[in-house]
């Protein structure tokens, strides 16, 4: 339960002077089990650590003094710093509006990036396509313009043409055969 305490703590630090609440503090240790967070925080203030304020919706925690504890006042997006919203303070309308157009265009621009990897993926593959279509190609006409056909006779069965023909056709499918295989092994 310590180790729960300092996370509780160290999130109030650094969201300092703003109070935080049960529901902020889940968002905050996502791995923490609901009941025990609920317990310590209970513990937290009976031990006079933290203040529990009690509000008609839900209640939120404060640490008891902030003298001393620095202050952010801004909060970085995508390269761009926005003014936080402290404890006491109006929002003014146009901070928010700031905090919006950056975080849009934030997403904007990971929308972009992922595109152009996308679309380098697709270039990549497509060149490993045509790459193994025109090696295919190759072998094959290297394969068939080293084969010579042999002459039938006029007196030749239909077992003897089958025979000669697979012995003609028979190293061009081992050869394109071990072919494919190696290209299977290359790129997978």
């Amino acid at each position: 339960m310590e180790n729960l305490r300092n996370s509780i703590l160290t999130c109030l630090v650094e969201r300092a002077p703003n109070s935080l609440t049960a529901e902020n503090l889940f968002g905050l240790l996502p791995d923490t089990d609901h009941h025990a967070l609920r317990k310590e925080l209970d513990s937290m203030v009976a031990d006079k650590v933290i203040v529990e304020r009690k509000h008609a919706r839900r209640p939120d925690y404060l640490l008891p003094s902030y003298d001393g504890l620095p202050v952010r006042e801004h909060i970085a997006i995508g390269g761009v710093k926005v003014p936080r919203l402290l404890a006491n303070d109006t929002p003014r309308p146009e901070d928010l509006n700031i905090f919006f157009e950056v975080l849009a265009r934030r997403m904007l621009q990971i929308e972009a990036e992922a595109e152009r990897k996308e679309n380098e993926k697709l270039k990549a593959y497509w060149a490993n396509i045509v790459t193994l279509f025109g090696a295919f190609i190759g072998v094959f006409a290297l394969i068939t313009g080293f084969l010579k056909t042999v002459p039938l006779g006029a007196d030749a069965t239909f077992k003897s043409v089958l025979i000669l023909s697979t012995a003609q056709v028979l190293p061009l499918a081992i050869m394109l055969g071990a072919f494919v295989w190696l290209l299977r092994v290359i790129f997978k």
